[in-house]
């Protein structure tokens, strides 16, 4: 048993990529968390379902040099991201579990020169719609980040190496106890980002994931326009299969749950019961510059 632990800790290692980690910023920049967006002329602001969408992130990538972490990410340019808050009644935040999803999340990538501070839609701008007494508007936090090296996380692990070229199911990818797995990808994981909860935000690499399971699924099943459940062919199964290693996380987000958030009247970022947001997008997509079918996971414990 020993010497699955040995390997499997080898694996995650070997499987190990850059990614960047983001922090508050020590000077005022374009990146940022929450507030409002800085959209360039003739881009509106984003819809689902007939509602405003709240703005979310937007980020600078030569301000952050994102590239130069993640090489296959746009080296100029500017990417918005949105997705539904806590809405209240019949509008719930989607998981991303199920082709109705689709849309929810919408990601902008523009090289055009960012305007000044957009007005938010009178909808979000009020409370009611999300909740009784916050607004669609979240609390506004500059941005800046640094290099981290992401590992894949222990409860996925097994969803990815058996996608690994000369791999099969009896590889000792199955066994009933994970500790020293776990305690090796923590140690690594309170390294980077410490043990304060609402702090692990992140661009690119390998996501923290709350649930079991693998979230890339979810993604590949969403956008074919199915769920799990649904009845497949084998020719259905087997294209769902070869594109699930298409798809990279793009972007992850934590609740917030830090003591030093400002306090500018925005709402909080709270994904579930304190979950984490995911934004993915396939390979192919990012290299096009397509962020059109990025698909948005939502996780809590």
């Amino acid at each position: 048993m020993a010497e699955n632990y040995s390997s499997m800790i080898k694996i995650m290692k070997e499987m190990a990529r850059p990614a960047l980690k983001l922090i508050n910023a020590e000077r005022p920049g374009f990146s940022k968390l929450g507030g409002l967006p800085n959209l360039p002329a003739g881009l509106d602001w984003p819809s689902w379902l007939g509602l405003p969408l709240s703005f979310i992130a937007q980020f600078d990538l030569a301000e952050l040099e994102v590239s130069k972490t993640i090489p296959e990410f746009p080296a100029e340019g500017r990417l918005y991201f949105f997705s539904p808050g806590p809405w209240t009644g019949q509008w719930q935040q989607p998981f991303g579990n199920k082709p109705e999803d689709a849309g929810s999340a919408v990601v902008i990538y523009s090289r055009a020169e960012p305007g000044p501070l957009s007005q938010a839609p009178e909808e979000l701008s009020r409370p009611g719609l999300f909740d009784e007494y916050e607004t669609g508007i979240f609390s506004q936090r500059l941005l800046s980040a640094e290099t981290i090296i992401s590992w894949p996380a222990p409860n996925s692990l097994s969803c990815l190496i058996y996608e690994r070229p000369g791999r099969t199911s009896d590889s000792g990818l199955f066994f009933p106890e994970m500790d020293p797995l776990l305690d090796e990808y923590l140690n690594h994981h309170r390294e980077i980002f410490g043990s304060q909860p609402g702090r692990q935000h992140q661009m690119g690499g390998f996501p923290d994931p709350e649930q079991p399971g693998d979230m890339r699924l979810d993604c590949q099943l969403g956008l074919s326009g199915l769920k799990y459940g649904d009845q497949i062919t084998t020719a259905q199964a087997e294209e769902i299969e070869q594109g699930l290693e298409d798809w990279q996380l793009l972007l992850q987000l934590d609740s917030d749950a830090c003591e030093d958030l400002p306090d500018d009247g925005g709402s909080y970022m709270y994904w579930g019961n304190e979950g984490f947001m995911y934004f993915w997008i396939r390979k192919q997509d990012l290299m096009a510059r397509d962020f059109s079918k990025v698909w948005a996971i939502m996780q809590w414990t």
